[in-house]
């Protein structure tokens, strides 16, 4: 047992699995062995000095903003996610054909009872919803008494900061995790988990780590960046959209009916002033609320007149439906072309994300494999080796089947009569 802090210890077996020990007031609070010992473990006050998200630290929560007020932003992403994760997890084994590598499915009652401890198939959920949103994976690993792991934690990229590099450091050692990053201005340092960096070469090194997996966009060093949010403008653009048509409707530009009445229709003999003033409010009243349809929704226009179009004198009340077309063309082209530019960010064809965009729907079947092939067979390479990364770690720690292969499954279609009987079904 070695003394790290002040009340904490540190207790290693022979399988280099720690445990860290406290005593005190504090001993109920979450300690990481590996950081503690800064300062004799007296860290209260500290501000915490991290790697930033943008200038005010909120850069996710104001894309996660934007695409909750989108009407497709959210089905994009869900679609470029399910393309990640594939049809789950699958087990192969590596061939040489005609000195071509290929990979045969390997069933196994042993694997699958692997994935349900790790429960990995709430972690391929969470892992492609986080690599389509940010192009980022935080994975929480987490070592048993035995030396295996017993978790794969992935971590919302929100949640989670990198340790300011100290010294001569060049890679990043440490990581803050707490559910105020982007909210709060100032996070201290005594309100965050602080775990260390996954050491690959060592993977047991630590109870606890954090694996940090990001695609290596160039000028993104530490954190991860979208290529949809480059597409942030055009969303803005498209989101205003609803608040057009509310106000349109709110603030009456549609004109339902024309009503004419003729100029004397209230002067009735024997009302005074004020009767004819208030037969005629009610009349009005009336009318507005019968043809006026939704509320706030239809307007109808009154007219007084004593001679009609065609010069005769009118007698009774006329009331004329008037067509309201939406003559909106060149704005609902820009609202289309806006929409596919987003769609375009994502690298998901609008068909296959079941929204529409122009006459995409009406592509044919043959059309929509060839995209979703495309999708899956090369837009989705990087995710999904980021994705499989902690995994593979986590069978080379366990010594499972290290002579196999763990892979995403590949999401098969068929159409009947242009699906050769031969098609190449291997699993990427």
């Amino acid at each position: 047992m070695r003394k790290i802090g002040h009340n904490v210890y540190v207790h290693q077996n022979t399988k280099g699995v720690s445990t860290v020990i406290t005593f005190g007031k504090d001993a109920d609070k979450v300690v990481d062995g590996s950081v503690y010992s800064e300062n004799e473990g007296k860290v209260k006050g500290q501000s915490a000095k991290y790697i930033k998200r943008g200038n005010n630290d909120d850069k996710l929560l104001k894309m996660h903003l934007i695409a909750s007020k989108s009407v497709n932003k959210w089905q994009l992403i869900s679609t470029k996610a399910s393309f990640i994760a594939g049809w789950g997890l699958g087990m192969f084994t590596p061939k040489l054909k005609d000195f071509q590598e290929f990979y045969e499915p390997y069933l196994s009652n042993e694997f699958r009872d692997w994935c349900d401890n790790l429960d990995l198939f709430e972690y391929l959920q969470a892992a492609a919803y986080q690599l389509a949103f940010s192009n980022e994976l935080n994975v929480r690993v987490s070592i048993g008494m035995d030396g295996k792991v017993s978790g794969l934690q992935v971590i919302d990229n929100n949640e989670i900061r990198i340790d300011e590099l100290k010294g001569n450091e060049t890679t990043v050692k440490r990581f803050l995790i707490s559910g105020k990053f982007g909210f709060s201005k100032s996070v201290k340092r005594e309100d965050c988990l602080v775990l260390p960096a996954f050491d690959p070469k060592d993977p047991t090194k630590y109870p606890e780590s954090v694996i940090h997996l990001i695609k290596r966009i160039p000028m993104q060093k530490f954190t991860g960046l979208a290529e949809w949010w480059g597409t942030e403008d055009w969303a803005n653009i498209t989101n205003t959209v609803p608040d057009y048509y509310e106000s349109l409707f709110a603030n009456g530009t549609f004109i339902t009916h024309q009503v004419s009445f003729p100029d004397d229709y209230f002067e009735v003999e024997g009302l005074t002033e004020e009767e004819k003033k208030a037969e005629k409010e009610r009349t009005l009243f009336d009318l507005a609320d019968t043809l006026s349809g939704i509320e706030k929704g239809n307007k109808i226009i009154v007219t007084f007149s004593r001679v009609s179009a065609d010069g005769k004198t009118t007698k009774e009340v006329k009331i004329t439906p008037l067509e309201n077309p939406i003559n909106d063309e060149a704005f609902m082209k820009m609202l289309a072309i806006a929409n596919q530019m987003q769609a375009s960010g994502h690298g998901v064809q609008g068909a296959l994300a079941g929204v529409s965009f122009g006459n995409e729907m009406g592509t044919s079947g043959k059309e929509m494999i060839v995209s979703a092939d495309y999708m899956q067979d090369f837009l989705t390479f990087f995710d999904r080796g980021i994705l499989l990364k902690p995994i593979r770690y986590a069978q080379k720690i366990d010594g499972f089947e290290v002579d196999k292969v763990i892979m995403v499954k590949r999401i098969q279609s068929y159409t009947f009569d242009s699906t050769p009987k031969n098609k190449d079904t291997t699993q990427k």
